[in-house]
């Protein structure tokens, strides 16, 4: 698959001291048969037809303008299907062609997934939007659905770093024309407050209906009900019973996994499977934040034992990186270097499978601490041992 196109200049202009907009718009594309969140801004959108060697591509393509940054949306709808087995060679493909096009060089990169399992991409590059013209931060964020890729741009202002909302807009994308009507709800700040829990930070238990029972510094039980308790923003649900603690700058925490993850039918979660899990989290808010767990989830009569490795962000799903898991305890390990998150996990403490990094763009200062996930019919006691935080220059 070989489709070679010239863009159009993408340049935000440059306007001193631009406020982010509140207000998001959904803009459904009757034509592209897809939906996106976008800030409010100068939008436009049109269709073409380009020739190319593998015939008549179809190309869709959505603008929006604002101060701080262009969003644009572009549909690539090819005239026959990717070959089975040549799908991440298409989206690699596609990838080289879009930082060739914006005279850009690829900073990092990482693997994603739309809900329904189309495979994707998102990746960052500095570059010239305009031949000649001044540096800027582009990311990009690709899908491949069928016989079309999906490209969503976020194209910073010159000399400028992207705005703190594109991650929003690059996650935000959805196929189909049929609007949820609680799409758009974001909860960043409607995080239940803690209580002091000594040794470890905050307790924060929404429903008020967990136990939190530690054993000194290292060691803590938490005590879930067969109720549905979750940290999914998909569900609109923050309720997961948690303890947290804030660090600056680079870190390694690490923390050993134990207890029964049998998860029961059926499941208190009306969009999934009976479910346990826990482990360890940074925490940005409620619409940013990465999770490690040991999870079990129950499909008929089988329980199957993974890792769960996956990203919030701008309250969509970013990279999941999940991973196979032997029954029984594990270690779980994050950590952060600069601007890359690394998990891994462990049988021991001692071998350790590094999962792949995810990319952030956050502060210095977040926070950090474990938490158990249960949509089981059944209570959920996880216990968490040899707890250890290790801080950069501590």
């Amino acid at each position: 698959m070989k489709a070679t196109l010239v863009f159009a200049a993408v340049v935000a202009s440059a306007t001193p001291g631009f406020a982010q907009q509140p207000k998001w718009d959904t803009v459904v594309s009757q034509e592209g048969n897809f939906i996106v969140e976008m800030p409010p801004g100068n939008r436009s959108s049109r269709s073409a037809s380009v020739s190319t060697s593998s015939g008549l591509l179809k190309l869709t393509i959505i603008k929006t303008d604002t101060p701080a940054a262009d969003y644009l949306v572009y549909k690539f709808e090819f005239p026959t299907g990717i070959i089975k087995g040549a799908e991440e060679r298409a989206l690699d493909e596609r990838r080289d062609e879009l930082a060739k096009d914006f005279h850009g060089k690829i900073l990092t990169e990482k693997k994603v997934r739309l809900e329904n399992g189309a495979p994707g991409r998102d990746f960052t590059l500095r570059g010239r939007p305009e031949a000649g013209g001044g540096i800027a931060t582009v990311r990009i964020r690709e899908y491949l659905s069928g016989r079309a890729i999906i490209a969503l741009i976020v194209v910073s202002v010159v000399d400028r770093e992207l705005p703190d909302d594109a991650g929003r807009f690059l996650g935000s994308l959805t196929l189909g024309t049929k609007v949820d009507p609680n799409r758009g709800k974001h909860d960043a700040e409607k995080v239940a407050a803690g209580k002091p829990l000594t040794g470890w930070g905050e307790a924060v238990d929404p429903d008020g209906d967990c136990t939190f029972t530690p054993d000194g510094s290292k060691t803590l039980t938490i005590a879930v009900p067969a109720k549905l308790h979750d940290l999914n923003a998909d569900i609109s649900r923050w309720n997961a019973p948690r303890v947290l603690r804030e660090v600056d700058g680079d870190f390694v925490v690490t923390v050993k996994v134990t207890g029964k993850f049998e998860p029961a039918n059926p499941s208190t979660n009306p969009k999934s499977i009976p479910f346990n899990g826990g482990g360890l989290f940074v925490w940005h808010d409620g619409d940013n934040y990465i999770r490690l767990e040991r999870g079990a989830g129950r499909r008929g009569n089988k329980v199957n034992t993974f890792s769960i490795y996956e990203e919030r962000e701008g309250g969509h799903r970013g990279a999941v990186h999940n991973g196979g898991l032997p029954v029984g305890s594990v270690f779980l390990r994050l950590e952060r270097r600069g601007k890359r998150i690394v998990g891994a996990t462990s049988p021991d403490g001692k071998k350790w499978s590094v999962l792949k990094p995810i990319d952030v763009d956050w502060p210095s200062k977040l926070k950090v601490g474990l938490d158990a996930i249960n949509s089981s019919s059944t209570p959920l006691t996880v216990r968490f041992e040899q707890f250890q935080l290790k801080q950069a220059g501590r």
